[in-house]
């Protein structure tokens, strides 16, 4: 019966790669007979262990409070797809857009904020935390800069002082901006900001995420600036530089764009496996531990032949594995 089984799947692997919306929602477990793939000679091994350092700016000036509070109030739509993705080792912590340190607050020149400077997958409590250093408080500097401060993170003394843990050079850095401001920042522009985080990443653009609710120079939502009342370019510019997704502050659907924000920073480093040399798809195997992930669009995998990536299903039946546990790519390579 067994070896039925097996050669039945043989056969229906092609018919699989072929037809990607042929149903088969129950992925397999590797307790089956095993293909030939992982043990023969010649097979490449790719682990999927995606990582990202989530840093948000928030405006502490004056005119901050209820949009603070509308950001903690809605944070759990922007996180909850990154907490349950069993993958995505998250960093995320919090600066403000004023760029001197204040010692009372605890926060501004770049430093994280909060007793806990940053959460990750083993914070205890980690999300009741997050909404605690969103409130940064609206005592900060009249002088709303985004991009000082954001060097300064990233810069000593700050990253291996306060900041230190915090930032890995190998991970994604997805930057959220918070602000009914313009940026007024002295020493960095657009240009310079984004040339500084393509340094940090040694000239990969795809590792760098931007996202912002603001309030956009097309706003129609009759939403309040802050006192200066100037539309914010040099912000849209950096969005515009590192392709980011930017909303309204006032937007109705503010809860419902967060979350869409939080998708697409799912969709973009969770479910995707970059594969550094190009396989024959009849080899290509992917695990789980101890579970066989089959070819599906939706409840499996399947190939992107523009991106060289193996992109995971939305709808795959994950089995409890152990800690520590990652996806697995197997297959050989189409040229030695």
């Amino acid at each position: 019966m067994m070896f039925k089984s097996f050669a039945k799947a043989l056969l229906a692997a092609p018919v699989l790669l072929g037809l990607a919306a042929c149903e088969n929602p129950s992925p397999k477990l590797v307790g089956e007979p095993p293909r030939e793939t992982r043990k023969s000679e010649g097979t490449e091994l790719q682990t999927f262990n995606p990582s990202v350092d989530i840093l948000f700016v928030i405006d502490d000036s004056g005119s901050m409070y209820t949009h603070q509070k509308n950001m903690q109030d809605n944070v759990d739509l922007f996180t909850n797809g990154i907490a349950t993705n069993k993958f995505v080792d998250y960093h995320i912590g919090v600066i403000t857009t004023s760029d001197n340190y204040s010692a009372h607050l605890n926060n501004g020149g770049g430093v994280l904020s909060g007793r806990t400077k940053f959460i990750d997958r083993s914070t205890v409590n980690g999300m009741d935390i997050l909404k605690q250093n969103i409130m940064v408080g609206t005592s900060g500097s009249g002088w709303e800069r985004v991009f000082d401060p954001l060097n300064l993170a990233l810069t000593e003394p700050n990253l291996s002082g306060r900041n230190v843990g915090f930032y890995r050079p190998s991970a994604y850095l997805a930057i959220v901006i918070i602000t009914d401001a313009e940026d007024q920042s002295d020493k960095f522009d657009a240009n310079q900001i984004h040339q500084f985080l393509l340094n940090m990443k040694k000239g990969d653009s795809s590792k760098i995420l931007s996202y912002g609710v603001i309030i956009p120079t097309n706003d129609s939502t009759g939403c309040s600036r802050d006192e200066y009342n100037a539309p914010p370019r040099r912000i849209e510019d950096f969005f515009s530089l590192t392709k980011g997704q930017f909303y309204g502050l006032c937007d109705p659907d503010y809860g419902t764009k967060l979350a869409r924000i939080g998708s697409d920073l799912v969709e973009r480093i969770g479910r995707r496996v970059l594969l550094d040399r190009r396989p024959i798809i009849d080899t290509v195997e992917v695990t789980y531990g101890a579970q066989l992930i089959e070819p599906h669009p939706d409840t499996g995998w399947s190939y992107d032949a523009t991106d060289n990536a193996i992109v995971l299903g939305r709808r795959i039946q994950w089995t409890e594995q152990p800690d520590g546990t990652t996806v697995q790519v197997y297959f050989k390579p189409a040229q030695p």
